[in-house]
């Protein structure tokens, strides 16, 4: 038997809005692996909420999209709607690989909470992996180019030895732009290629969810 101190009444049988959470529950493993022991403990909370007063009230989701989590209520109840609420608050600082506490990042066109362990190695595989798709075009256009040092990611450049670069003056004449040139990264694509699959090795360590 549960019993809610808010609403006051007991109940003897499984409601419909217990099945509900119950089925949340079980289909945990829609929610990214870093957020699952917030999220169980969100549920585990909802279902202690159980009353005669909820026994209509349907919960259904979880919805997760651009790093934010989101669900539907039925009708208006404070006490869930405050619980939903403030998991998906507390979720969004929170790493959907391991966890620990993190802000939103965003890779290609992924928004997400990642801590600064997580993103770095996810964040360097798709710079790589874009930067190694653009010296193939490029090299198929046959055309020798530069890129400056605001084309590449400081991920990237901090990877470049010195030695690779040039100073090259603006067309305006009025600066001097730090840039390097295609050709000489593409000779650099078999080690920028093996440090790529590095990367990703990493992100496989972990797991996504």
């Amino acid at each position: 038997m549960t019993k809610n101190i808010q609403c006051g009444a007991p109940k003897d049988s499984a409601s419909d809005y217990s099945k509900h959470i119950e089925l949340l529950m079980i289909t945990a493993d829609k929610v990214p692996a870093g957020w699952r022991k917030t999220y169980d403990e969100a549920m585990r909370g909802l279902l202690k909420r159980d009353c005669a007063s909820r026994s209509s009230l349907v919960v259904s989701g979880p919805l997760i999209q651009d790093g934010e989590i989101g669900f539907h209520v039925s009708k208006d109840d404070h006490c869930v709607a405050g619980i939903l609420r403030k998991t998906a608050a507390r979720l969004q600082g929170q790493c959907q690989v391991c966890g620990a506490q993190a802000r939103m990042r965003v890779i290609g066109l992924k928004r997400r909470p990642l801590c600064a362990e997580c993103y770095a190695p996810r964040a360097l595989t798709a710079e790589l992996t874009r930067l190694l798709q653009d010296l193939k075009v490029r090299a198929a256009g046959k055309s020798q180019t530069l890129y400056s040092a605001h084309d590449l990611s400081p991920r990237i450049r901090a990877l470049l030895p010195d030695s690779c670069w040039h100073h090259v003056q603006s067309e305006c004449g009025a600066k001097v732009v730090r840039c390097i040139a295609s050709d000489d990264l593409r000779g650099m694509s078999d080690w920028l290629r093996a440090i790529r699959d590095r990367a990703l090795a990493l992100t496989s360590a972990t797991t996504d969810g």
